[in-house]
């Protein structure tokens, strides 16, 4: 079994306790607010982690995912890799591609409590960094944001 972050094995708890969210097909309770303050819905957006690792490949960041189209439920996507950031220690990244938003949401904006530092994020999609600066390197790469910044 791999390791999931604190983070993400929150947002997975509290889904299975809230009845995955919102189901009346508005697509209510969706936060579209980037940290930054502009409109989430213009940052990037994949449709898989492979093509967000591509990605990230042609900025010259090496992640060998160590699996790929792993999908839960809902429909989110998700792997994880190694990244090494130019100068610093090797950290594992947590790949997501959200099908449902309030998944994303739920990681980059929790209601009541402080986004957790260390995530790069994207219209649809998210990396769990080991630090605020790599979170800034990926998302500089992929077109995203960070939380916390």
């Amino acid at each position: 079994m791999t390791r999931l972050s604190k983070a993400t094995a929150l947002v997975l708890t509290l889904l299975l306790l809230t009845g995955c969210g919102d189901d009346d097909g508005d697509g209510g309770g969706e936060t579209t607010e980037a940290a930054d303050g502009s409109d989430r819905r213009d940052l990037s957006s994949y449709d898989t982690v492979a093509a967000m690792n591509e990605d990230l490949a042609a900025a010259g960041i090496e992640c060998a995912l160590e699996y790929e189209g792993l999908v839960d439920d809902l429909g989110n996507e998700i792997s994880q890799c190694t990244i090494t950031p130019e100068g610093g220690a090797p950290e594992q990244a947590i790949l997501h591609v959200y099908e449902d938003l309030a998944v994303l949401d739920a990681l980059v904006a929790p209601e009541g409590a402080p986004p957790p530092p260390g995530v790069a994020y994207g219209a649809n999609w998210a990396i769990e960094a080991g630090t605020p600066e790599t979170a800034q390197i990926l998302a500089d790469a992929l077109g995203g944001a960070v939380t916390g910044a």
